[in-house]
């Protein structure tokens, strides 16, 4: 059978080496963060640094007004980095992003649930026609999740592998096909494993950290809007929530991303679960 080609990711990268301009020039406080005080990735990291760089010409509209109320160093300490902080969140972001590019579970996922539609299909004729017994493949578990998709056809791959002497003369397949199969649901499970050890790597951390340091010096320049528009009650359009418009209030895992969700891969009309030869 096919070798097995285990996707690579080095965990031992050093925060220090990753990012770019803005995130070197606060990576040392980035590092400096208690991870007691690391919030969860609750919104994509993306689309909130992109509505603080947004915001925070708005927001220094009103700085003389706010420096009258609060004084200059808190309303310094709040404002005058949020693009900074934005952009270091983004280039923390970037880097993580760069770390997962070798694990497209989705494409991978895919691809396993076609050669599985094409072998149930193959194993089903084979049957019919009486050159494999009814009871040669177990219970199928269906598509739906990566493990079932794994299982269901790495047990299609063994049954045509090892009665591949029967099959062949009998069969449009070609051997590389099956092997093929194999090969993708091995490289599914690996890039499931690439990805949970891109999700405990020193690039998550530091997104980590620059989105907490990011959400937080925006969060305390919304309390000081807040409280300087409370009357007029336009605190929301000055500075908009990170929030805003989430259709459900799910907190994320620390180490989960809601960039790249990962739901099962929805079954083809076509492509049978459970007992492949029901109905038969």
């Amino acid at each position: 059978m096919s070798k097995r080609r285990i996707p690579s990711i080095d965990t031992s990268l050093d925060p220090a080496t990753l990012g770019g301009p803005a995130l070197e020039a606060v990576r040392d406080e980035l590092l400096a963060i208690d991870e007691r005080d690391l919030l969860s990735l609750n919104v994509e990291v993306s689309a909130a640094a992109t509505l603080i760089v947004g915001a925070a010409p708005v927001i220094r509209r009103h700085r003389a007004a706010l420096v009258a109320q609060f004084g200059e160093p808190m309303t310094g300490a709040a404002l005058d980095r949020l693009e900074l902080l934005a952009r270091a969140a983004l280039q923390a972001h970037a880097a993580y992003r760069a770390l997962e590019s070798g694990t497209d579970v989705q494409q991978l996922s895919a691809d396993v649930v076609k050669y599985r539609e094409v072998l149930v299909a193959e194993v089903r004729t084979l049957v019919l026609r009486g050159v494999l017994s009814r009871g040669v493949v177990g219970e199928l578990q269906g598509t739906k999740g990566f493990r079932n998709q794994y299982l269901d056809l790495m047990q299609l791959t063994a049954v045509l592998t090892e009665h591949w002497d029967t099959v062949e003369p009998q069969t449009g397949l070609e051997l590389a096909y099956v092997q093929q199969a194999e090969a993708a649901a091995h490289a599914l499970v690996d890039a499931i494993g690439a990805r949970s050890l891109a999700s405990q790597s020193p690039a998550a951390e530091l997104r980590q950290r620059a989105f907490t340091l990011m959400a937080s010096t925006y969060d305390d320049a919304r309390r000081l809007i807040s409280f300087l528009r409370w009357k007029r009650g336009d605190a929301d359009r000055i500075a908009p929530s990170l929030f805003a418009g989430r259709s459900n209030g799910r907190r994320a895992k620390p180490s989960e991303s809601t960039e790249e969700p990962s739901p099962d891969v929805t079954p083809s009309p076509d492509a049978p679960d459970g007992d492949p030869f029901a109905g038969t």
